[in-house]
């Protein structure tokens, strides 16, 4: 991987961190809509405590049920697009499409991991009362 660090060098995170290597850009999209949709989102902060730096451990990924990437399958596509959206919106400062499109993921994500839309709705809530997501 190459970055501002200079070809071959590695990337070290001085916070605690999890580094998933991706072959394609569409797989890091399509892992990072659902790393962010609420659902996974509440598994972390259930299973996580955030004073410990557990955070962002690599534990999380076992605890998230993230399927690996296929082109095949449309909803995968889709969360992949979405988040490449998501990511114009944030680089424009366009906090209501940003949010739609987050209400779209989590839509998808609920969809894959089979959460019926009264149990999202709930997740989503949790969320909002706290002034997180």
């Amino acid at each position: 991987m190459a970055g501002d660090n200079g070809p071959g060098n590695p990337i070290v995170s001085v916070e605690t961190a999890t580094f998933v290597p991706f072959d394609r850009e569409i797989e890091a999209h399509f892992f990072a809509a659902l790393m962010n949709s609420s659902p996974a989102r509440c598994v972390i902060e259930c299973y996580s405590s955030k004073s410990t730096g557990s955070f962002g451990s690599p534990h999380v990924l076992q605890s998230t049920a993230i399927p690996k990437f296929n082109p095949q399958v449309a909803v995968h596509l889709e969360l992949a697009e979405l988040s490449k959206k998501a990511h114009s919106a944030v680089a424009k400062g366009s906090d209501a499409g940003l949010e739609m499109i987050d209400a779209e993921i989590d839509d998808l994500a609920a969809g894959l991991w089979n959460i019926s839309k009264s149990e999202l709705k709930g997740i989503q809530e949790v969320f909002s009362q706290t002034g997180e997501k």
